[in-house]
């Protein structure tokens, strides 16, 4: 029988991402799979990590084709999938906040990113890896990005 450690008072911040474009749910599936498990354990406080290939308020026309293009032949079904646990989130009762970054690299942390609420960073296309991991365990923290989606970019 497995041992259950209880984690009420704790958050929990969801970073994943599929390698390669083929079908995945890894967002959608895991993502609700650690949302029950917090229900159960009465956590309440949750940054999920996704991506930033949806179209956003402020892309100008330019970038709407680029990110299609992108979407189209990379990554339609992480784009998809990403897209399913955005929307499931929104009907839980968590507080919750989703970080959507773009292109991810190996650099190292700088601090240089920026943010937006609600929108694309603009001219944002990439982060470090070191980096968005930096801005989520700040986010975890930061009360006003709450039931907010963030991009995060440089």
């Amino acid at each position: 029988m497995r041992s259950r450690v209880p984690i009420a008072g704790c958050a929990v911040v969801y970073v994943v991402g599929p390698s390669g474009g083929g079908p995945t749910d890894l967002y959608s599936r895991g993502g609700r799979h650690v949302m029950d498990a917090m229900a159960r354990q009465g956590v309440r406080r949750v940054v999920l990590v996704t991506n930033a290939l949806g179209d956003q308020p402020s892309d100008t026309v330019p970038q709407r084709l680029l990110k299609r293009l992108v979407r189209r032949i990379f990554l339609e079904a992480a784009w998809r999938d990403a897209r399913l646990l955005e929307e499931e989130i929104r009907d839980r009762d968590l507080d919750w906040t989703v970080v959507q970054p773009p292109r991810l690299t190996n650099g190292p942390a700088t601090g240089a990113y920026r943010v937006a609420v609600g929108d694309c960073v603009r001219g944002g296309t990439r982060i470090s890896r070191e980096d968005l991991a930096g801005y989520a365990l700040k986010a975890l923290e930061d009360p006003d990005t709450v039931r907010r989606m963030i991009a995060v970019a440089y």
